[in-house]
């Protein structure tokens, strides 16, 4: 096999700059998420704090989506059976504030909190997309390469332990 114990490959080489660069464009887009998700918690609680507990009141909540966590803008409703959210489609947010007496002091600014929470969610869901993108194409190369590897090495293997007999 071949790495860093073959004489082939020296045990120090230098790292390969397109690995490198790669690598840091992942902690660059991971940290850009992880802040995405820093402001939407704020403006969270904004909504909470500008809002009167009462039937309509917007809030946003991360959810267990395929596996990770999704931010979701919902809105509260009260019934007989109590309190329950009601997911509010992409893109209607800043529709769905509330503007009745005990709303209408922050709806603007409810409104505006809304849009900006909507744009957030779609630039989030870019870089997510981006880092699938990214997963799928080298995770469909990578096996089929490594067997390939594996089997130049072992043959590689096998010469050279064939011409160390010469």
């Amino acid at each position: 096999m071949l790495g860093g114990d073959s004489p082939l490959i020296p045990a120090a080489r230098p790292q390969n700059a397109s690995i490198l660069k790669a690598r840091i464009e992942l902690e660059k887009l991971d940290r850009l998420v992880s802040e995405i998700d820093q402001v939407l918690v704020v403006l969270d609680g904004l909504l909470d704090t500008l809002q009167p507990p009462l039937t309509g009141k917007l809030r946003i909540e991360f959810r267990d989506q395929r596996g990770s966590l999704t931010p979701v803008i919902y809105k509260y409703r009260h019934g007989r059976n109590g309190w329950w959210q009601e997911v509010v489609k992409k893109g209607t947010a800043s529709r769905a504030v509330r503007r009745s007496k005990k709303f209408e002091a922050n709806s603007q600014l409810v409104k505006m909190l809304c849009r900006e929470a909507e744009e957030l969610m779609e630039m989030r869901r870019r870089v997510n997309a981006m880092l699938g993108r990214f997963t799928a194409s080298s995770l469909g190369g990578t096996s089929s390469m490594r067997e390939r590897l594996d089997a130049l090495s072992s043959s590689l293997a096998e010469l050279t332990a064939a011409s160390a007999d010469i």
